[in-house]
Parts: C-alpha cells; sequence; structure tokens
C-alpha cells in the first residue's frame, strides 16, 4: 500500500491523568512553582519527562523506579516511600529508669541480707573487760566509756599516748565482739589514705550507726581531717550515726633511742587540726606505763602461773621504751611458755 495514500493524523493519545497527576500523588506538598511552567499541552511522554527529570529528591525518602520503561508505559513515575523515624516517648525513658532503680534495690536486698550491723555498744560490759585487762589506764577507760555513752549524731574519740601503752589494744578490747559487722571500719595508716572509700561505705547507708577506727597514726597524718570531716557529713546527709575513733602515737624516737614527748603539746596541736568539724570530740589520753604496769601485764600473758622469776623476765623489757607492747612475742622468744 502506498504510504502517500494513507490519511495518518498525529494527535496526541488520549491520555487519563486524573489518576497519575502531581496533586494525587503527594496531596502534602503544593505544586512548585517550577512545575507550573510545564506546558500540559505538551504530548504526554514530554510532559512526564520533565516531570521526572525536575522531581527534587526528598530527605527521608527511598526512590523506587520501575525497571522496564517500555512495559509499563506512562506508569515510570517515580514512587517514594516516606520512611518515618520512630520518636523516643517519655515512656520509654522512664522504663528505663525504673529498671535501673528496680535493679540497684534488688542488689541492696540481696547484700543486706549477707552482712549484720552493729547497732549498740554494750558499754558497761566493755568497761569491766577494760578495767581487768588494760592497765594503769583507769581515767582514759573512764573517759572512753563515757564518749561512747553520749547521745549525739556524730563524735570522735582521740586515743593518744606513747608507745605500748595501750591505745591499740584497749580498741581490740572494745570491738572484739563487732570486728566483722558490716558497719565496722578498721584502717592502719598509711593504708588508710589509699585505700578509704569515701563514697562507697555501704555500712553506713544500710545501718544506722557505724564505727571508724583509723589506727597507727602520728603528728605527721593530721591531713586525713579531710576524709573524716567527709565521713561525718556524709553520715549526717543520710541521718545516721556515726563514732570515729583516732589512735595517735605522740612520741618520738631519737637517734638515741630515746622518746621526745611532749603530750600537753600534742593535744594542742590536735584541737587545732580538728577544729572546724562539727562533731563531739573527746581527747583520751593514755599514761606512760611502769614497772609494776609491766609486771601485770606479764603476768596476764603466763596465766597467773609461773610467776617465780617474775624479776628476771622483767630484765628483758623497757617499760619506759616499749610499756607492754610484743610482751607475748617476747616472752615466746624466751622460751617463757
Amino acid at each position: 500500500m502506498d504510504s502517500q495514500n494513507l490519511d495518518v493524523s498525529y494527535e496526541p493519545m488520549d491520555v487519563d491523568l486524573s489518576s497519575n497527576t502531581i496533586k494525587n500523588m503527594d496531596d502534602t506538598h503544593s505544586e512548585p512553582e517550577d512545575r507550573k511552567t510545564i506546558s500540559r499541552s505538551s504530548s504526554p511522554i514530554t510532559f512526564f519527562t520533565t516531570l521526572i527529570k525536575q522531581e527534587p529528591v526528598m530527605e527521608n525518602m527511598n526512590p523506587v523506579s520501575v525497571c522496564d520503561s517500555e512495559a509499563k508505559g506512562f506508569q515510570n513515575v517515580k514512587k517514594y516511600h516516606i520512611i518515618m523515624q520512630p520518636k523516643k516517648t517519655i515512656g520509654s525513658c522512664l522504663l528505663v529508669k525504673l529498671s535501673v532503680l528496680f535493679v540497684l534495690f534488688a542488689c541492696a536486698l540481696v547484700y543486706q541480707n549477707t552482712f549484720t550491723c552493729c547497732e549498740g555498744l554494750d558499754t558497761t560490759n566493755m568497761k569491766e573487760i577494760l578495767s581487768r585487762q588494760l592497765y594503769g589506764q583507769k581515767r582514759a577507760i573512764e573517759l572512753i566509756s563515757r564518749s561512747l555513752d553520749a547521745r549525739v549524731n556524730s563524735k570522735i574519740l582521740f586515743l593518744y599516748g606513747g608507745t605500748g601503752v595501750g591505745k591499740t589494744y584497749a580498741t581490740t578490747l572494745m570491738f572484739e565482739e563487732v570486728w566483722n559487722m558490716t558497719n565496722v571500719y578498721h584502717y592502719l595508716m598509711p593504708s588508710f589514705m589509699e585505700t578509704f572509700p569515701d563514697d562507697l561505705l555501704l555500712g553506713m547507708s544500710f545501718c544506722k550507726s557505724s564505727i571508724l577506727i583509723v589506727d597507727d597514726l602520728s603528728r605527721n597524718d593530721f591531713h586525713i581531717k579531710e576524709h573524716i570531716k567527709n565521713v561525718i557529713d556524709k553520715s549526717e546527709y543520710l541521718k545516721k550515726n556515726i563514732t570515729v575513733i583516732l589512735i595517735y602515737n605522740y612520741d618520738n624516737i631519737e637517734k638515741n633511742l630515746m622518746k621526745n614527748s611532749n603530750a600537753a603539746f600534742f593535744e594542742f596541736e590536735l584541737r587545732e587540726a580538728f577544729s572546724d568539724i562539727d562533731a563531739y570530740k573527746e581527747f583520751i589520753k593514755f599514761e606512760p606505763l611502769t614497772e609494776d604496769h609491766l609486771k601485770l601485764c606479764i603476768t596476764y600473758e603466763l596465766g597467773y602461773h609461773n610467776v617465780a622469776n617474775m624479776e628476771q623476765i622483767v630484765k628483758n623489757f623497757n617499760v619506759t621504751l616499749d610499756g607492754c607492747k610484743g610482751v607475748h612475742t617476747k616472752m615466746k622468744l624466751l622460751n617463757v611458755f
């Protein structure tokens, strides 16, 4: 057939744009100004191709294009999936916080069931033990008993004196029954400054009262005041009771092994160093021991037996230098037992 005789008119295709307009695709956005300039009278292919090329890529949208444009025809219009980011609600944050608190509370209950608290001291029985076994310190025993009976929330007992006069021994007798309690803390210098946890005293948190003992202190250790102050402040904040016992040796041993002691001046230094701590304070001096006190210490170690050669045994000790310190160990070395 001759193509010249064909009456073919090139009319635009009858395309229904009603379901594929920009407005129906995304009714949440107004039509951009650049779209308004596109001629709707252009051929449909030109029209849609222009739209596809000029379509801006929106944030949080993943374009999904149809791969086979010839098979899909004019459906080759990019479609968009809007990705909704989940919002963090107040409820979820509250749930996390409650979960953490629940775990902490459970741990606290478990821990509380594994320790015991020392909530009171039998000062009457304690005084009897000290009077029977601590020699030459009658006044110190009276002050200790009075201080422990004082009805105050925070107290500091300063036990000070020379070597071997019974300061540490008195503390051992006082707290022998409660050393393993969770709220009784016993430290020696210098480990106290290295290991003491100001912010982690579980016994103080769970028990009504606590006892802190720091032994083997000297006149060079007044700087522990900051630790003591922090403990007392924490106890008051928790509305608990705290008893602090600080054991000081004021002796300075010279090169000739002679003591250089000044008890009055040492107590003045103590008072000055701890003056800014708001607590009940008792300064308890342990007096030097005599040879008679030394004999009592030896007699106690022997169990009141085999004291016939007491004078010979005493010659092996220097009560002025050592007091009763080391009596048990030295008697073993002498094979006295």
